[in-house]
């Protein structure tokens, strides 16, 4: 492969962009409140950006190669878009933010007292299996910069430069990745289904999310069988529904659920509808009341973890508690039921 140059402007880049069926339209990189982000050139005019499937290059045809990331020859992908990755990555994603990535976050993970890490061992957070998975800056890269796109890991050049708000749409991915919008300030997305809790630890930032899901727990329930709920959110039975229900299994007396949302500010009916639905053979009043046990049991589950980080300081202990207070709170945002034949009027949400 020819060596990338070392400059590329932003222009030039967008030139090569757009000749591989990209679309960046009314858009310009500049510094904000969350860092670099982008932001429209005109506020007055949509911004319109779009990384078609072409473009989108599976994280398991990436290598680091020195300095650089490149995508091997035997992808399948062609030489051009193999080329414009390197450059772009060079010039505005990898390259720029390789060098800044400090460890203080793995560091200040490791350095927990052991009460707090047993603590968050208790909730589903094992602190030595977090550390392992993100102890190179090319691993944290990938969990920040990636987008699940139809069941595989996978770049979005372009795209993947946009910051994260719970208060806006998610990605478009019918066809590729795809934003577009009218935007007063940065243009922001929803990078996907995640909670506060999950946000912190799979992108290393603190976010209000509007959304939460149950903390790993398992419960009886009728007839001797036992409910287990993982965590598990990107699973779910998207070929069968709208992507809000969890994949559900049974192995003898278990019932399992790859994860299951508590609290949602935007459809607060939306959990209790989903899991009276999953479980229709409690019955409504059985299932409402497994359902607030659960609730129930993640309340208590992160108020212990609260108390136990009362009593230290520093600022991971300080990032934790506004994080775990982020989590009750979107516990809290439910109530009512709806129709369940909303589960399966929708199109997927992506995550990232």
């Amino acid at each position: 492969m020819t060596p990338a140059p070392l400059s590329w402007s932003w222009d030039e880049m967008l030139a090569e962009f757009r000749a591989l069926g990209g679309t960046a339209d009314n858009v310009e990189r500049r510094a904000g409140p969350f860092g670099y982000g982008l932001f429209p050139i005109d506020p007055g005019r949509p911004v319109s950006l779009h990384a078609p499937v072409s473009m989108l290059v599976p994280k398991r045809h990436v290598r680091q190669v020195g300095d650089d990331l490149v995508v091997a020859e035997d992808s399948g992908l062609d030489a051009r878009v193999r080329d414009f990755f390197t450059r772009y990555q060079r010039a505005f994603s990898w390259g720029v933010v390789a060098p800044t990535y400090a460890d203080d976050f793995v560091l200040q993970l490791s350095a927990l007292p052991e009460e707090i890490q047993r603590a968050l061992e208790r909730i589903g957070i094992p602190v030595e299996a977090q550390v392992r998975q993100l102890h190179t800056p090319f691993q944290r890269f990938i969990m920040s910069r990636c987008i699940i796109h139809h069941n595989k890991v996978k770049f979005m050049p372009v795209i993947e430069l946009l910051n994260h708000s719970p208060c806006h749409p998610p990605y478009d991915i019918r066809d590729g990745v795809r934003v577009a919008g009218t935007f007063s300030g940065e243009a922001l997305v929803d990078y996907g289904a995640a909670d506060s809790l999950s946000r912190f630890f799979g992108h290393q930032f603190i976010s209000d999310e509007a959304r939460a899901f149950s903390l790993p727990i398992s419960l009886p329930i009728a007839n001797g069988r036992t409910l287990i709920v993982g965590h598990a959110i990107h699973e779910k039975q998207v070929a069968k529904a709208s992507g809000l229900l969890p994949v559900i299994r049974e192995e003898g007396d278990r019932v399992m659920l790859s994860h299951l949302m508590l609290g949602n500010e935007r459809m607060p009916r939306m959990p209790r509808t989903i899991f009276r639905h999953l479980l229709p053979a409690l019955g409504t009043e059985q299932a409402d009341e497994l359902f607030q046990l659960i609730v129930r049991a993640n309340i208590l589950l992160l108020l212990s973890l609260l108390e136990v980080l009362e009593v230290h300081d520093g600022p991971m202990v300080q990032q934790l508690r506004s994080v775990v207070r982020f989590q009750l709170k979107g516990i809290a945002q439910s109530f009512g039921v709806r129709d369940p034949s909303v589960l399966y009027s929708s199109a997927p949400v992506p995550e990232r």
